[in-house]
């Protein structure tokens, strides 16, 4: 199951034929996450949004009601969605022990967003009502925001906040300095989720410092808010106060920001880099910045990407992991402070999972469920007891259920095990999520409401 992505929205297929064929390259490309409910052409407007697999010792049935057609699947956890015509209705679903469905979670700069079960929790930092209200009332713990229970993807920026649910409906709230919450002004919001234009078809969001960055079901990139890097991928350096397209392609299949920058992936493997890449972080062979999105060298067989304040990370289809960028404080894990300005591999290994950068400080998952960590941990935030830095990847504890990694562009950094339980480490403003504001040099278990 460690090949899986997190979360990933996949367009059915007409042809589907109950997961033992596959369409050919739909949304998001890869073949190895479709399964065929329908077999007339209304499938085409459902959409299946598969979470993270989980092995269950009993079978999940998952029923559709699609022109009376059914389809059954065994260890997942599964949300349908929607749109035009065709219907579609889960039931007898097992949820595995534990905490349920697969949990998605964000850490930014000082608060933290998670999405279990349908219900959306926000903690830490409140200065401009991330949270969802309550201005300026920081949280130590998960709270709800709102009583939805129909949220699927969540992302914290730079004290403000972005979720997307069932139905494709993007909302965002908090600061908005730059236009960054798209809804066609500069003023905040401070009561809580407000949707972003009338769009039912968004799928995942993430934002960096002022700016946010969404895929839609189609495979294109939409960009708005902060530009000065030109980090929106829009050719200039101007502001976009609502979700503007990035370019004409419609085959890209994942993303992820840093505090001033892009990185994406396309259905077919190629890596892609455009913003502010004055520290190499782009992995573009120099320390120029990007207005538009510019691929990084020739490679076809990239499946993970993660960047952050100054580096990058991202993992191949072997399970070799690559960085390059900052590395000051050995970040990178190359064992020196050279700065890379394209794809240095790190070590041999080929059973690296998930990976996350966070301010040089650096973290990956292997398939063993082991994690690592390298880098600066002023603040404890490697979670390794101490506060030395670290030049190479270094085991973090014995556990061996570590599934996700949310790092801080502060100091502080979330972990989420395979049971769903979460845990933090390093500077606390309460985003650990802790019911404190103490620091901690080693990972502690949060408080968890799912």
């Amino acid at each position: 199951t460690a090949d899986y992505p997190t979360s990933i929205i996949s367009m059915l297929s007409a042809a589907g034929d109950y997961g033992s064929g596959k369409p050919s390259d739909g949304v998001f490309g890869d073949d190895n996450y479709y399964l065929g409910l329908c077999t007339t052409t209304s499938a085409y407007n459902i959409f299946l949004k598969l979470e993270q697999p989980v092995l269950q010792s009993s079978t999940s049935t998952i029923t559709s009601a699609c022109d009376g057609q059914a389809a059954l699947a065994q260890g997942f956890n599964f949300v349908l969605q929607s749109s035009g015509s065709g219907s579609a209705v889960v039931s007898g679903a097992t949820l595995p022990s534990g905490g349920g469905s697969s949990v998605v979670f964000s850490l930014t700069y000082a608060h933290a967003l998670a999405v279990a079960n349908g219900k959306l929790y926000a903690w830490g930092n409140n200065g401009f009502a991330e949270l969802g209200g309550n201005r300026n009332v920081n949280q130590n713990a998960p709270i709800q925001v709102g009583s939805s229970t129909n949220w699927v993807d969540a992302a914290a920026g730079y004290y403000s906040s972005y979720a997307i649910n069932a139905l494709g409906e993007l909302y965002a709230w908090g600061y908005n300095n730059h236009g960054q919450l798209g809804n066609g002004t500069t003023t905040d919001v401070y009561t809580g989720p407000m949707r972003v234009g009338t769009d039912s078809d968004w799928a995942k969001v993430e934002a960096g410092q002022y700016f946010a960055v969404a895929l839609k079901t189609n495979g294109t990139l939409w960009a708005w808010g902060y530009n000065a890097f030109s980090m929106l991928g829009s050719g200039d350096t101007n502001d976009r106060l609502v979700p503007t397209q990035i370019g004409t392609a419609s085959d890209w299949k994942t993303f992820d920001v840093g505090w001033y920058s892009t990185m994406a992936l396309k259905n077919d493997g190629s890596l892609y880099a455009w913003g502010y890449g004055a520290y190499g972080n782009l992995c573009l062979g120099d320390n120029q910045q990007r207005n538009v999105p510019t691929r990084v060298g020739t490679s076809t067989d990239w499946k993970y990407v993660d960047t952050g304040y100054g580096a990058t990370m991202a993992i191949k289809n072997d399970g070799s992991l690559y960085e390059c960028g900052d590395n000051t404080s050995g970040n990178l894990g190359l064992g020196d402070s050279v700065t890379r300005y394209v794809p240095a591999r790190l070590g041999a290994d080929n059973d690296w999972m998930v990976a996350a950068t966070g301010k040089q400080s650096q973290y990956a998952i292997k398939t063993s469920g082991q994690l690592y960590a390298w880098g600066l941990q002023g603040n404890g935030q490697l979670g390794l007891g101490d506060t030395v830095t670290r030049t190479v990847p270094t085991l973090v504890g014995t556990d061996s259920d570590w599934s996700k990694i949310a790092a801080g562009q502060y100091a502080g950094t979330l972990l989420l095990k395979s049971n769903n339980a979460m845990y933090g480490a390093g500077y606390n403003t309460g985003d650990l999520g802790t019911g404190n504001f103490t620091n901690y040099n080693v990972f502690v278990p949060s408080i968890i409401p799912w």
